[in-house]
């Protein structure tokens, strides 16, 4: 997603430090540093190159939107996230499980991670970020410009999208 940089790098700015969840030697969490909207996590190392390709390039280029920050709340973390809204999403999900995965959420709630806060910090975090805001009219339309298929040997495939 073509994400302005320096304006991610500002809203993780407003984010205090001491409220940011992280574990030691696992980058999986603290702050968002590619800002992404996932379609399926959990494809198994039998799932070839080419079947992800033929998945992502039979829909349209999606037009995906933000809107509304809000929380996912677990006992260990808040994850502090955009909602994404785009037909296209679901569509590309519901194709993508079809694929051998080891996907464990049963519902596709397509959304933009900001950062993972500790447990509770995220209604404080929303209650900041909201006075900085007027997040009711916020509507951010992101241009899609790559899939980008993260393997399970870490290794990372582009694959460029037409302009929309």
């Amino acid at each position: 997603f073509n994400t302005p940089k320096k304006s991610w790098d500002e809203l993780q700015a407003l984010i205090d430090d001491e409220d940011v969840y992280n574990v030691d030697g696992d980058k999986s969490y603290g702050r968002e540093d590619e800002p992404h909207v996932t379609l399926l996590y959990g494809t198994l190392p039998s799932v070839t190159d080419n079947e992800i390709k033929e998945i992502l390039y039979s829909e349209p280029t999606p037009k995906v939107s933000i809107k509304n920050i809000s929380l996912f709340e677990n006992d260990k973390f808040d994850v502090l996230k955009f909602d994404a809204n785009g037909k296209i999403l679901n569509n590309l999900n519901k194709k993508l499980s079809e694929i051998p995965n080891e996907n464990s959420f049963p519902d596709y709630i397509p959304h933009l991670t900001i950062c993972y806060l500790k447990s509770g910090k995220g209604e404080k975090v929303i209650k900041i970020l909201k006075n900085l805001f007027d997040l009711k009219e916020f509507n951010e339309k992101l241009k899609i410009s790559e899939y980008i298929y993260s393997k399970v040997d870490g290794s990372k495939i582009k694959y460029k999208l037409k302009s929309n």
